[in-house]
């Protein structure tokens, strides 16, 4: 499950970060029909584009605007820590994240590292809509 944190246009794109239930902000990118990126999976452009930010998504699965195509990157895999906090504000006590943190000796979340903000995923966005 996703909350959508924000929402905006810039220099063209429609750009949205997105909250898990996980704990994880992610930061996607609407791609238009004529741009290089349209229709191409993440790895395929990962492995050939110099970006500034890894790809972890490319497709229409989002539930944002409907018939867009997303590019995307998630910060739940770059060691940085889980937003509790919030987990418990939007979705309350039942994510799978929270009891896994609650259980000794599983590795699994960190619990060290930043948690990354919406002003953060923001920045990120810009910066690989600047470099496409």
């Amino acid at each position: 499950m996703q909350l959508i944190e924000k929402q905006f246009e810039y220099k063209g794109h429609w750009c949205v970060v997105t909250f898990t239930e996980i704990g994880y902000r992610c930061g996607y990118i609407s791609i238009p029909e004529d741009h290089k990126f349209y229709d191409k999976q993440f790895f395929e452009i990962n492995d050939n584009e110099d970006l500034p930010i890894k790809l972890s998504y490319a497709g229409t699965m989002m539930p944002m605007k409907d018939g867009h195509y997303w590019i995307g990157f998630t910060c739940d895999n770059r060691g940085d820590k889980p937003d509790i906090n919030r987990v418990r504000e939007v979705f309350g006590e039942k994510p799978m994240v929270l009891t896994l943190l609650n259980m000794n000796n599983v590795p699994v979340i960190p619990k060290d590292g930043e948690i990354r903000s919406t002003e953060y995923i923001i920045d990120k966005i810009k910066l690989l809509v600047d470099s496409i």
